[in-house]
This record gives C-alpha cells, structure tokens and sequence, in this order.
C-alpha cells in the first residue's frame, strides 16, 4: 500500500466522451484549488472536441510546503 494521498482521490472527467474526443487535456489544479476550478477554465477556454482529466490533490495541493522553495524541500520522501 503506497503513502501517496493523491493516489486514493478521484479524478473528475468532462467534456466529450473519449471515444470521440480529438484530443485529452490532463488539467492539474494550483495549490488551494480543485478540478472544479479547472473545470471552470476548460469551459471559458471553450474548446471543441475536448475530453477533460482533472485529478484532485490530496489536501488540494501536490507537495506538502509552499512551492518557492527548492524541489528538494518541496518533494515528498
């Protein structure tokens, strides 16, 4: 079993069903938002032919400290 909390969350999908998308956006959410935000950009983006993958961080963020600090500090052991 893997510590990883990202891996136990959903990830929400929208847009046109696979089988007849053009292409796949994987849309990863900022530190404090949600796929729900992302999905709010997708529909002011607007495009056709789209299906839409947003997975939702653990705590609605991906690394455990604020991002300005080095990539050491910030990635999970």
């Amino acid at each position: 079993m893997s510590d990883n909390k990202h891996l136990t969350r959903p990830v929400q999908q929208w847009g046109e069903p696979g089988e007849h998308a053009r292409v796949a956006v994987l849309a990863v959410h900022g530190r404090q938002q949600t796929p729900d935000f992302m999905r709010g950009v997708a529909k002011d983006i607007d495009a056709p032919g789209v299906r839409y993958y947003a997975p939702h961080a653990g705590g609605d963020t991906w690394y455990p400290r604020r991002s300005p600090l080095r990539f050491r500090t910030t990635n999970p052991t």
